[in-house]
């Protein structure tokens, strides 16, 4: 009986793990398609899983479980990723020019990733849109949407706006602020409805998005 509960006790003790996820990839785990639930809310459905906590500004998500639940957990988180990676790509742009990818009030952007199909992460330190598509038709598509975007704001603007922005420009500089988020992501566009990343059930119910 002993030797029964030392196993089970080992079995069910949590442990976490982070797992390597490009951002726009971190970003596309919380998007639902129609009624179907997200692929956030199934990781979060595994048995044995206390919380999964998407970090798409680290390039990661956070596993916390048992044994047997992380196994389920990151295989089925794998299986997204290597169906996903053939549509990953980016799209580099001149420092200074994120708010010609955001648009007024995260227009641009929100409409790029609706038309294309897609889920973009904007790095303003890399100056570099990471984009996530279904398809690469859509991956293409969301690159000459992205370089004429950039192209009309250089006629627009020759000099790149680097210094304060007002709210909601998506300038880049101190103040500046990109286009309103979906729902559980910093930055990008709104375009899809997404889970609010939460704390775990346990140990790590105080964590915050």
């Amino acid at each position: 009986a002993k030797a029964m509960l030392e196993q089970f006790l080992e079995e069910h003790k949590l442990e976490s793990e982070k797992v390597p996820c490009a951002p726009a990839l971190v970003r596309y785990l919380s998007v639902r398609k129609g009624k179907e639930r997200s692929v956030l809310a199934s990781l979060r459905a595994v048995d044995g899983i206390d919380d999964v906590y998407p970090d798409p500004e680290k390039g990661r998500v956070e596993l916390t479980g048992s044994k047997t639940g992380l196994e389920t957990a990151k295989e089925m988180l794998q299986k997204v990723i290597d169906e996903k990676t053939p549509c990953l790509g980016t799209f580099e742009f001149e420092r200074g020019r994120a708010g010609a990818i955001y648009g007024t009030r995260g227009s641009t952007i929100n409409t790029i990733e609706k038309e294309c199909k897609a889920v973009l992460h904007v790095d303003k330190v890399k100056s570099v849109v990471e984009i996530l598509a279904n398809a690469p038709e859509g991956l293409a598509s969301a690159k000459e949407h992205l370089a004429k975007a950039i192209e009309a704001d250089k006629e627009k603007n020759p000099v790149p706006r680097t210094g304060k922005g007002s709210k909601g420009d998506g300038y880049e500089g101190e103040g500046g602020k990109g286009g309103k988020g979906k729902r559980g992501d910093a930055g990008g566009g709104k375009g899809f409805k997404g889970d609010r990343p939460r704390g775990g059930k346990g140990a790590k119910s105080g964590n915050k998005a």
